[in-house]
């Protein structure tokens, strides 16, 4: 119960991890899409709670709202805050392009809004508290392309003559 469990911050994520996303799977046991949804559900509620207990007004964005979860008000700033959510611990967060997109832009904002990425962990383990950590800042070095997708319909195309 996220109004109840016990919530840890993680000062220092472990080197490796058995855990892995509420969107992808532990080999041998997929998640149903149900389960997916209860535990997104269930790190909002924990990373809402933990934000109303600092006195942040909080309010929740659509379940598909492109760029982040839930925007957080306080003596005049904003908070537009990512929320990624684990079964375990992960060290690894995915990203969506119009979610790197919104942090992008609300780093140009200078400071009036900011987008935060918080990884919520833990929520199946019943036995353990639940984790989470909180960021600002991706760096260039924290992001992992293994491909781009290109619509090639967008892009300019050239002719034999311009080789």
């Amino acid at each position: 119960d996220p109004n109840t469990a016990n919530i840890e911050e993680v000062t220092k994520l472990p080197d490796r991890t058995n855990g892995s996303g509420g969107g992808t799977t532990i080999p041998g046991t997929p998640l149903s899409e149900e389960e997916k949804l209860e535990i997104e559900q269930c790190g909002r509620a924990c990373v809402k709670r933990i934000l109303e207990n600092k006195g942040w007004s909080v309010e929740d964005m659509p379940q598909k709202n492109p760029g982040y979860d839930i925007r957080a008000t306080k003596d005049g700033k904003e908070k537009r805050i990512e929320i990624k959510t684990h079964r375990k611990v992960s060290t690894v967060a995915e990203l969506t392009d119009r979610q790197y997109r919104e942090y992008l832009e609300c780093q140009k904002s200078k400071g009036l809004v900011s987008w935060k990425l918080w990884n919520v962990g833990n929520l199946a383990e019943n036995d353990k508290p639940v984790s989470y950590a909180h960021y600002n800042i991706i760096p260039q070095k924290a992001l992992k392309n293994k491909q781009f997708s290109v619509d090639l319909r967008k892009c300019e195309q050239i002719t034999s003559e311009d080789l």
